[in-house]
């Protein structure tokens, strides 16, 4: 009875931040969006960086299936009270798959460096700084 409570509330957690994570990721295109638009980016500049989002969603898409799979089996191990030592090892490799999206924030980072101008690039800190203050503040109340 308690391993299957425990199954359940496993279950609904994961459901709730799959959900969660849909609505973040659709709002945080919104914000990108009017981000964008206020940075007043070029048509050739708008091209570039579709394309450098497209070819990104490809290179990303297999990583999130491993950490998703890497999740399931942390859920399963916990659920059937696997060795301590299982559950580090499990650990272990989510800690490096995070460790690719790091990298990824570096090359999105050069990218946005090399496609705007200086002021383009002022202003998308100001933008990001006010953006994070916002976010912050949402998850304080």
């Amino acid at each position: 009875m308690k391993k299957s409570i425990v199954g359940v509330f496993v279950i609904t957690g994961f459901l709730f931040t799959s959900g969660f994570a849909q609505a973040r990721g659709a709002e945080k295109r919104g914000m990108m969006k009017k981000m964008f638009e206020q940075l007043e980016l070029s048509e050739e500049q708008i091209a570039k960086l579709k394309e450098f989002r497209k070819s990104r969603k490809e290179k990303e898409k297999p990583e999130k299936g491993k950490m998703k799979e890497l999740m399931q089996k942390m859920a399963n191990a916990f659920i059937s009270n696997a060795p301590d030592d299982e559950l580090k090892a499990i650990h272990s490799e989510i800690q490096s798959a995070k460790g690719s999206k790091v990298d990824h924030r570096l090359e999105k980072m050069i990218f946005m460096k090399n496609l705007l101008t200086k002021e383009q690039r002022e202003k998308f800190i100001e933008l990001r700084k006010k953006d994070f203050r916002k976010q912050f503040k949402k998850h304080r109340e």
